[in-house]
Formats: C-alpha cells, sequence, structure tokens
C-alpha cells in the first residue's frame, strides 16, 4: 500500500530521484498529519527503513521505504497536515537532481536551476498539461495550501474558494490526474480583470 513511486531518472544525468507520495490508506482518506521524520536530507535509507510516522483519522502509520537511496528532499514539516498525492519525500542517487519532479513545490534543499519552458496564461486560470515537468508559473491542482503573501494575486482571483485560515492561507484546487494528464494552476501571469 506505502509503495506509491514515480521513477524519473534525470535526462541528463541518468541519476535516479524518485517521488514519495503520500498514499491513500483508506477510502476516505483525503489527508494526513505528518507526526515525525525518522530520516533527514542527506540520509542513507534502505528498503525497509521507516521514513516517517503519519497519523490518519482513524489510526497511526509507519511510511517505510521501498528502496535503497539517499533522502534528496523532504516536502512536508512535521506537524502538518498533507493531502494524499502529496510530495512527501524524493530519494534517490546521492547528488541526483530532483528540482524538476517538484512541479512548483518549494525545496528545503538548494539545487541547480533548470529552464522550463513557459506557458502563458490568466492567473487563476486551470489547463490539463501532458508533460512530465510543470511549467514556470504553474503549479499542480493538488489542493496545496498556499500563504496569501507568497501569492497575493492568485488569492485577489479564487479567495477562500477551496479553502484555507482567514488572513493567512488558502488552497488551490484538487484536480486528481488521470493518464498523465496533470490540471495545473497558473500562479504567475496575466492578471484578471473584471
Amino acid at each position: 500500500m506505502f509503495d506509491k513511486f514515480f521513477k524519473k531518472p534525470d535526462e541528463n544525468t541518468g541519476d535516479r530521484a524518485e517521488v514519495v507520495l503520500l498514499p491513500q490508506a483508506t477510502d476516505d482518506m483525503e489527508e494526513a498529519k505528518l507526526i515525525k521524520w525518522m530520516v533527514k536530507v542527506g540520509s542513507s535509507v534502505r528498503k525497509g527503513d521507516v521514513l516517517a510516522e503519519i497519523q490518519t483519522d482513524k489510526v497511526i502509520l509507519e511510511l517505510e521505504s521501498y528502496q535503497n537511496g539517499t533522502v534528496l528532499y523532504l516536502g512536508a514539516k512535521e506537524g502538518s497536515k498533507v493531502k494524499v498525492n502529496s510530495i512527501l519525500a524524493i530519494i534517490g542517487d546521492k547528488g541526483a537532481e530532483f528540482q524538476h519532479l517538484l512541479g512548483g513545490e518549494k525545496s528545503n534543499t538548494p539545487a541547480k536551476k533548470k529552464q522550463r519552458p513557459q506557458l502563458k496564461g490568466a492567473i487563476g486560470e486551470v489547463k490539463m498539461f501532458a508533460g512530465d515537468f510543470v511549467p514556470n508559473g504553474w503549479l499542480i491542482c493538488d489542493g496545496r495550501q498556499l500563504s496569501i503573501k507568497e501569492f497575493p494575486d492568485l488569492f485577489e482571483t479564487i479567495s477562500y474558494k477551496f479553502g484555507g485560515q482567514e488572513g493567512e492561507n488558502y488552497h488551490i484546487p484538487y484536480i486528481e490526474s488521470k493518464g498523465g494528464i496533470l490540471h495545473i494552476i497558473c500562479v504567475v501571469g496575466e492578471k484578471v480583470t473584471t
């Protein structure tokens, strides 16, 4: 159940880097709380090692590694709520490039910048997109929480329509991706005037 990884070798180096997503442990599970990380960025892990403790509304589970490698990225802070299919971690070859896997998520680990093609859009516009990257200025519609201060123009457009905490944060829509097609939302682009 907890072996939900996407294998994506870096196209430039061939290094392996795999995304660890929060799996859906029960049919009605939408999110979980990350209780504690058992690893840190740079840690070596082996198949079966516990990466983190996750609390659903029913039980506390241990998230195990299904591969050997180095922890390249940790995506959630201890105590935070995480949506199903959100990136929890990236594990791979030491020094492997992984930024292309984040799709707009912020990294706590410094990495080289890669140029990604631009896609024009209006702030708040949602598009279907087939690609192994997310264009600059766009985020995957995964229901993540954003800071009002960090993305004020998007907040002006969608406000609390998808939830959030008044005055602090808001959520982008969650739209399930299927068959390699992502739903992405424009966060940097033309402002829509009404």
